[in-house]
């Protein structure tokens, strides 16, 4: 009765209902907690995006999810028919009403007054009445039948749009920026487990509280299972230990499920994005790619940008294997994306060494001298990140130390040793 789909393109799961029968009250009401809207045209429910909820609740209620069978341009066009059919229909009623005024004007001489007094007066006013109203409608609908049309237009184009392959490839950033982020979290989730799960040290008091200080899980602590709660509502771990309401080893059996939790939902997710991230990318080698990627970029060569404009490569930046930008030398944005590369040409090894020393930066020097602060390694890689440049002087050549502003002030930095 029920079917499942997934696609890949716009990352969208979808329920087909296979019935004009109405979903039971129970079932519409899980589906609209798990965010599915409503097509009435296309007579399915959809989900803005995937998640691991949403799947769960599809596999549950359909039993598998399949691929989905239209395209996004396939679909982008369905939508566009039917944009179309709405403008068709606005034009047709705004011809109606146009109709129907000049249906009116034709019995009216050119240029009668309305006569006060005569008999002819009321007729004559609703007759005016009625062409102001007609004449308004009739524009309303024609501006409607051209949105419509503006906005089937719209709809092939912002398809295609998301198909270039810089759009892409941008798209693929995305993605592995957000599986960062659930790596991070899964990393996270996974140094708390193994603190709490620790053997070789006794859970103590002053550790659990510790722990908890920077695991922040709270709960309900009710009185019928914590009999020492006194505040019936949402408390976290270290209050509760805090307050005496539960101990350690309750912390303990609290805390586990909660990362044994997130560690299996950041896994789906990584599962998820990682598949996501293939699709992408195979689609995007079966489009040829990016010019980019296809040159071997090196500082001192040079790059073609938009506007026929060829500037010097300063430095390339990379994760892994892949190019992520580029730094030139061009006059307004230094930084480009590596979508914005056209063309590619290797520098000669008199302009790389001239860009490798242009691009060298002056030591980093750390010197006594009165006024400065005295810290420790650790502080300056927590506090003191920021680094100046000293241009030469009669007594000393350019360097570079750290700096940082007064306490109590505002004033200029002063130097940090």
């Amino acid at each position: 009765m029920y079917t499942a789909t997934y696609s890949p393109e716009d990352n969208k799961l979808r329920l087909y209902t296979n019935t004009d029968e109405r979903l039971p009250e129970s079932l519409y009401s899980q589906v609209r907690s798990h965010g599915f809207i409503w097509a009435p045209r296309q007579k399915l429910f959809v989900a803005p995006a995937w998640t691991p909820e949403r799947e769960d609740f599809l596999l549950d209620s359909c039993g598998q999810i399949d691929d989905e069978d239209k395209s996004l341009v396939e679909r982008a066009e369905e939508r566009a028919e039917r944009f179309g059919q709405y403008g068709e229909r606005s034009k047709d009623d705004a011809e109606r009403a146009h109709n129907a005024v000049s249906a009116i004007t034709d019995k009216i001489a050119l240029g009668q007054p309305i006569i006060v007094g005569h008999h002819s007066e009321k007729r004559a006013r609703k007759d005016a009445e009625k062409i102001t109203n007609g004449l308004t409608r009739a524009v309303q609908l024609w501006d409607t039948a051209a949105y419509w049309k503006s906005r089937a237009a719209g709809a092939i184009r912002h398809a295609k749009y998301k198909e270039r392959p810089a759009v892409r490839y941008r798209r693929i950033k995305t993605l592995e920026t957000d599986k960062r982020r659930e790596e991070r979290n899964q990393a996270e989730a996974e140094r708390f487990l193994k603190l709490w799960q620790r053997d070789d040290v006794p859970l103590m008091q002053e550790r659990a509280m510790g722990i908890a200080n920077h695991d922040h899980i709270s709960f309900c602590f009710t009185k019928d299972k914590y009999p020492k709660s006194n505040y019936e509502g949402s408390q976290s771990i270290w209050g509760a230990l805090d307050n005496g309401v539960i101990t350690p080893e309750q912390a303990r059996e609290l805390s586990v499920p909660v990362h044994q939790r997130q560690i299996a939902h950041a896994l789906r997710w990584i599962a998820h994005i990682t598949n996501r991230i293939e699709y992408e990318r195979a689609m995007l080698d079966e489009q040829g790619g990016l010019k980019a990627e296809k040159f071997d970029i090196h500082p001192g060569g040079m790059v073609l940008l938009p506007g026929r404009e060829w500037v010097t490569v300063i430095r390339v930046n990379k994760s892994g294997s892949h190019l992520t930008s580029v730094t030139t030398n061009a006059r307004f944005v230094r930084v480009r994306k590596i979508e914005d590369i056209q063309d590619y040409r290797p520098p000669t090894e008199e302009r790389a060494n001239a860009v490798k020393a242009a691009t060298k930066q002056a030591p980093l020097c750390n010197y006594p001298g009165e006024d400065f602060r005295h810290v420790t390694h650790q502080e300056v890689k927590k506090r003191y990140s920021h680094i100046r440049e000293i241009k030469a002087h009669e007594r000393y050549a350019t360097h570079r130390c750290y700096h940082t502003i007064k306490p109590r002030s505002s004033s200029r930095p002063n130097t940090v040793r």
